[in-house]
């Protein structure tokens, strides 16, 4: 119990520490209150952030569309170049069409955001659910927050 108590504590030092370091990303997560989707941890969106502040990725594949695209789509802006590209996917039609509503395309024309149903794969003995129709690019980084499966 101590011990999560003491990761929660450091977990929110830090999160307060990096967005008063960078107000932008502050108000992006502010922004995403519109979504009805569940998000993830605030933490994830720092090291989302500064992952593509370091590396810069130009083509990016993200597996389950809501909060996390307004900070990659925020954070490709302002630090890839021109021709970057986010192919956001998602396999749920409620969360789709919200995002779609919601999303600001004038401001991240290089966002498609798009609909798949999920198909199932096997592997020899391994299986796992994924989108059956994903854009054909070379991404440079693929951010993982769904499918759930079916």
């Amino acid at each position: 119990m101590v011990i999560n108590n003491l990761i929660y504590l450091t977990r929110k030092i830090y999160s307060n520490f990096f967005l008063n370091k960078y107000p932008d990303l502050k108000e992006i997560i502010k922004s995403t209150n519109k979504s009805i989707s569940t998000g993830t941890e605030l933490t994830d969106y720092i090291y989302l952030y500064r992952f593509i502040k370091r590396f810069k990725p130009q083509i990016v594949l993200e597996c389950g569309t809501g909060k996390s695209t307004f900070v990659i789509a925020h954070a490709m802006k302002k630090y890839s170049n021109k021709n970057s590209k986010l192919v956001s996917m998602e396999s749920v039609k409620k969360y789709y069409t919200a995002q779609k509503k919601i999303f600001p395309k004038k401001k991240y024309p290089f966002v498609e955001i798009k609909y798949s149903p999920l198909k199932l794969y096997t592997y020899s003995f391994i299986s796992g659910t994924g989108y059956s129709k994903i854009p054909d690019y070379k991404y440079d980084f693929v951010f993982v927050d769904g499918p759930l499966g079916s």
